[in-house]
């Protein structure tokens, strides 16, 4: 897809035979860098005759210039037999070999044998785990734990002053294992046609985890801290340490490696003629680099090296700056912003903008792939302007405001279940952002994003509100008719008046119109709606009671549209006065009294009773 490695040779056709690889910080006891800032590495290759080489590479930070390698050393002397196994820690100067059957341990500064465990004679492989953790002041701890493999048992160690000392009683196995791999207070252990997990401090420490299929040799590799890999034919499953199954997702390479590694986001596995390259999260293949019959790769920190029987490469991983673009030409995402995470190549200021720029990106194709309710939440999480989502949808903002809006590709008008799938999906995002406005005290909103830079962010808080119930009434009225008058009658509803007006206008939609009138304290408007509704169906009810909730401040109306009703029904004008309301207790009594003998005397009696009735009712409450 993208070249995220390049090879550079370190050292090529060997005279001997190459068995074992390690690659630790090249400066003893923590120190990670040189004066020049170079990154610099140290390589132990161990060969079958016995000889120890040692290479230091200078990988700079500059792609372009590549890397600097040399032979620092060769330890003719390191052993007798082939070294078939190498680990080395630069925290803890440290180098432990297997060889000539036992477990030795060597000083890492100056090769000096300090001792060999005898227990393990016998010993065919080993697994050495490194815990480092940095206290508040700084200070950094190293627990270093061992697992040996001597016949059938396994025996688990920890250094402590200088020794290893015994960490937990032996394991016995069924079979002799082929390789282990630690995770957490675990161990993998791979047989020959199975994987089993050994979990330390367990009544019952063995348990099974899955065959090998028809893969002629058990391969493995941690993963993450609490993530180990093993390989099924071509396929890769993925376990904790606890042995659950924790990446459902079948992962399959192009055919069986032979080895595999693990460099954050990337896995690498290494087949007969190359080493091939893919991610898990997003699951997807990367690259496949040429190398001549690779046999072992090692991962550690930044590093990657890669050993045939006979030379050895470095994998050096382009820096984020160069992979980025490739990224996101294919819409890559999701590995892109894995990258700007853990890039430090930029200031913190310029990598926050490089990771939501990123993010912002992915939310917008996320849209674009119809995943609404995943893309709604990451343009929510980002505070992105409301405005500029609300935009992605077909008639939901004004032209002239829609057409200033620019997007990062041209967004697909959407259409039938499509549209309805995402207006819902808008009117959930859409009352977050409002119940969100609702709580900001001032009015200006701050630290918006725009979805691209160029795009002019609204700020007034005013403006956003209208903006976002103004778009929830016209996703109402297209998913759910219910939700409509719940939303008009909110105490503070800031729907824009004429578009809220022209739209229930459209759908006839004379109810809710009156409740938009309502809110606004346009009441005139929403009575002559109700008049129109009383002439033409006869329908009096609705505007008998908005009348009996007018009050006094609006005495002017209730008597012209009560004289309205007078005339076709006046047993229904005289609830307008009489209704039980504390509006209509607060209507001057002499007024209304004046305005019905002038234009109804007949109900003038029926109103005085009701008058007396209610001054009755009064008292004997009083008393």
């Amino acid at each position: 897809m993208h070249e995220a490695y390049k090879a550079i040779p370190v050292y090529e056709k060997m005279p001997l035979n190459i068995e074992s690889v390690a690659v630790c910080n090249y400066d003893v006891y923590g120190k990670k860098k040189s004066e020049d800032g170079k990154l610099i590495a140290k390589v132990l290759v161990g060969t079958k005759v016995g000889h120890l080489f040692v290479f230091k590479i200078n990988a700079n930070v500059q792609y372009a210039r590549g890397v600097e390698s040399m032979l620092e050393r060769n330890c003719r002397s390191f052993s007798k037999k082939p070294i078939l196994q190498l680990f080395a820690t630069n925290e803890l100067n440290l180098i432990i070999s297997l060889s000539e059957g036992v477990i030795s341990i060597h000083h890492l500064d100056s090769f000096n044998r300090i001792t060999s465990l005898a227990k393990t004679k016998g010993a065919t492989y080993f697994s050495a785990d490194l815990e480092s953790q940095v206290s508040s002041t700084g200070a950094a701890a190293h627990a270093l734990k061992l697992c040996v493999a001597v016949r059938r048992n396994l025996q688990f160690y920890f250094w402590k002053n200088g020794e290893f000392c015994e960490l937990h009683a032996d394991v016995q196995l069924p079979e002799v294992p082929k390789t282990l791999a630690w995770c957490r207070d675990s161990i993998c252990v791979g047989l020959k046609r199975e994987y089993l997990l050994v979990k330390l401090n367990d009544e019952n420490p063995v348990r099974d985890l899955s065959p090998t299929g028809k893969i002629s040799e058990p391969v493995m590799s941690l993963v993450h801290d609490n993530m180990i890999a093993v390989l099924k034919d071509e396929d890769t499953v993925f376990v904790n340490s606890n042995g659950d199954v924790t990446y459902k997702l079948s992962f399959t390479w192009s055919e069986s490696p032979i080895a595999l590694c693990s460099q954050p986001p990337y896995l690498l596995s290494v087949m007969a003629k190359y080493i091939e390259v893919r991610t898990m999260e997003p699951r997807i293949f990367i690259q496949s680099i040429d190398i001549q019959k690779p046999k072992m790769v090692k991962c550690y920190q930044n590093w990657v090296i890669v050993a045939s029987a006979n030379s050895i490469w470095l994998l050096q991983q382009l820096p984020f700056s160069k992979q980025l673009p490739a990224l996101l030409n294919s819409r890559e995402y999701e590995l892109a912003l894995q990258l700007a995470k853990l890039s430090d190549e930029e200031s913190a200021e310029e990598k926050e903008k490089t990771v939501q720029n990123i993010e912002i990106l992915n939310a917008f194709d996320k849209f674009r792939q119809r995943r609404f309710e995943e893309s709604l939440h990451s343009f929510a999480n980002l505070s992105v302007d409301p405005s500029q989502v609300i935009g992605l949808f077909p008639d939901m903002l004004p032209e002239k405001q829609s057409n200033k809006i620019k997007y990062p590709d041209p967004v697909t008008r959407l259409k039938g279940t499509e549209l309805e799938e995402g207006l819902i999906a808008l009117s959930e995002y859409l009352t977050l952002k409002r119940n969100e406005m609702l709580k900001v005290t001032t009015s200006t909103v701050h630290n918006l994003k725009p979805i691209v830079a160029k795009n002019e962010v609204i700020k007034s808080r005013k403006s956003l509100l209208q903006i976002i119930d103004t778009t929830l009434l016209k996703c109402y009225l297209k998913t759910n008719n219910a939700l409509v008058g719940p939303l008009l009658r909110l105490p503070e509803n800031y729907c824009h008046l004429e578009e809220a007006e022209r739209i229930l206008k459209k759908m006839n939609k004379t109810r809710e119109l009156t409740e938009l009138y309502k809110r606004k304290g346009l009441h005139r408007k929403a009575l002559d709606l109700l008049l129109t509704q009383h002439q033409e169906q006869g329908i009096t009810m609705e505007l008998v009671e908005y009348l009996q909730h007018l009050g006094n401040n609006h005495l002017e109306l209730v008597f012209h549209f009560a004289e309205e009703i007078l005339e076709s029904n006046p047993r229904e004008c005289l609830k307008v006065f009489t209704g039980d309301t504390t509006e209509v207790e607060s209507l001057p009594r002499r007024q209304v009294f004046d305005f019905l003998d002038l234009r109804a005397g007949q109900l003038v009696k029926p109103y005085l009773v009701g008058c007396v009735l209610t001054c009755c009712c009064q008292y004997s409450v009083i008393r």
